[in-house]
């Protein structure tokens, strides 16, 4: 068996509510090693984190094949970014200018809002939990087919629900995924 980090990029600016949270559920999921423009931490519970999350507001030149990007729902004003073929790239359903951009680089987007027609969706919410609804097939890293299904989320405090769905589509895309999250 091999064991691969995933790499995961937090692209935009001021969102540091998404990335407080994600860093968080990275780290109960299989570590993180999070790197971001100006600081360097690595999980401490782990030895061999599962999980790479590098936060940036400026487009850095991706040197690998696959990868997971998550979009702050604001981008940066001067957008010049060329995201390779093999990534997959999570989005808020209304963050047109991200949509944009990704249709533009041919970059298939795995979408999160309250629509039908999105990828990611909330079907119920309560205090500690919720029960997301994957509304379409997805393939992860590894290159496994993921159904459409229902995945409860168990939750610590209350998240947005961007966050919540940027964070089970991440976790869904690993191949840590399994019926119930814990973030």
């Amino acid at each position: 068996m091999v064991i691969r980090m995933i790499p995961v990029f937090l692209y935009g600016k001021n969102d540091k509510s998404l990335s407080v949270h994600l860093r968080t559920a990275l780290a109960k999921n299989g570590g993180v090693l999070h790197i971001s423009e100006n600081k360097f931490s690595a999980d401490p519970i782990h030895t061999l984190a599962h999980f790479m999350l590098y936060e940036f507001e400026h487009a850095p030149v991706f040197n690998m094949d696959t990868g997971i990007i998550v979009f702050k729902k604001e981008l940066p004003d001067h957008v010049s970014l060329s995201i390779p073929s093999g990534f997959q790239a999570i989005v808020e359903s209304d963050n047109q200018p991200a949509l944009a951009l990704l249709k533009k680089l041919r970059v298939p987007a795995i979408t999160c809002g309250m629509s039908v027609s999105d990828t990611l969706s909330i079907s119920s919410h309560e205090e500690n939990s919720a029960s997301i609804s994957l509304q379409r097939d997805v393939m992860n890293v590894i290159n496994e087919k993921i159904e459409e299904c229902e995945i409860t989320v168990k939750m610590t405090e209350e998240i947005s629900s961007y966050s919540l769905l940027a964070i089970s589509a991440v976790l869904l895309l690993s191949d840590r995924f399994q019926n119930e999250i814990e973030i």
